[in-house]
Parts: C-alpha cells; structure tokens; sequence
C-alpha cells in the first residue's frame, strides 16, 4: 500500500488520512465495500488482505486523501448543508472545509437525541475536521409532552445512551389530560417517530370536551 505497510494474508488493518483536517475523497468512498459510516464515526477505512489482494480496493489510485470532512451519516441524521459545502466530484471530500458556515445536524423520523446527550446540533468543517462534538440520534422516540397538562401511561427511560421511549410498532402509551378522563394511545414507531400527537390538545371547549 502507499505508506510501505504490510498487511499479511488473512490480517486486517484500518487506514486513516495521515494530515489532520484531511478526509477521504469521493473516489475512495465510491468504491465498492467502503464502510462510509465508519470513516465519519471512526476516521478510518478498514481493510483486509486476500491471497495478495486487498478489500477494500482503495489504493488504485494516486490521491486517496484531501482536506475537508466526510459526509454525515443520513441513517440517523437528517443534514442541511449551506450552498455549495456539499461536494460530489470524485477528486474531493464531501464536504467543503469553511469555518464561516454552519451545518444543522437533526435527527431523523424515528430517531431522538439520546439521553444525556449534549453534542452540537450545528458543526462547521474547519481545518481540523468537525467543530465539536456532533449530537447522537438513537433509534426511538424524544418525551412528547412539555406543557404539564398531560400524563403517559408509560414512564420515559432514563439511561444515557438510549432513547426516551424505544419504538415498537404495537405498543401503544395512553397519554390522559390532566385531571380529565380523557385519553389517546400514541406509539412511537420504527423509522416514523410518534404516531397520533396531533389529537394532544387539552384545551377544553366544555365541560369533560377537549379540542
């Protein structure tokens, strides 16, 4: 490989870009088997060696790395780039290096900030890769309910690393308005996020009537 490593037959390793700042260019992440995720959470590309041949093929060509960062995962994330950041030519990292331009980072349908959690919901690509620690979507769903006037049948979890309530298509929370008889199931459901919060209004039009 190009930096005079031997990799021995049956034997992995996991290459990085050397210079800091710098990340893997498009030609490299669009061939075959590259694990694009890993080079975003982990920085490198795993690689094996097969009776002399190695898998990944990423060393065919001549540049493998340039400065910017890689793409943000859109399993999880649900990414705004600024204009122009976001790059597609196979001789360049995905993203753009610009300090001056923020890019907001939410969580998709189905997923929520994991609890105890306080990574950035905007990053900017620098000269030194990611600002910050970016925020971790765990598959689930956030606590639904802020104003007081409800109550869940289900309390939420509390451990880091997890998400408040799991998604599980048929498990439905009965959410009541406060001092009233009046309740809803909700369910938190895989890749949708809660289903049927729009029937939460407590604000009574009558006596025991909500709208």
């Amino acid at each position: 490989n190009p930096s005079g490593y031997r990799i021995n037959n049956g034997m992995s390793a996991t290459v990085y870009c050397k210079t800091i700042g710098k990340s893997f260019i498009n030609s490299v992440l669009a061939v075959s088997n590259v694990d694009k995720d890993s080079v975003f959470f982990n920085d490198g590309i795993t690689v094996s060696c097969d009776k002399g041949t190695i898998s990944p093929s990423i060393f065919e060509d001549d540049q493998w790395c340039a400065y910017g960062c890689a793409e943000i995962p859109t399993d999880q994330y649900q990414v705004t780039y600024p204009e122009l950041s976001y790059q597609t030519d196979l001789a360049v990292t995905p993203v753009y290096t610009d300090s001056t331009k923020s890019i907001k980072v939410d969580c998709k349908a189905g997923y929520s900030d994991a609890v105890g959690d306080d990574g950035e919901k905007t990053v900017r690509c620098t000269t030194s890769g990611y600002t910050g620690y970016i925020r971790s979507c765990v598959e689930g769903c956030d606590y639904p309910l802020t104003d007081g006037a409800h109550t869940l049948s289900v309390q939420p979890n509390y451990e880091v690393g997890y998400a408040y309530y799991p998604a599980s298509d048929n498990t439905a929370i009965t959410v009541k308005c406060a001092g009233d008889d009046y309740s809803i199931p909700i369910y938190c459901v895989k890749n949708l996020g809660w289903v049927n919060t729009n029937l939460l209004s407590c604000a009574k039009t009558t006596s025991g009537g909500v709208v």
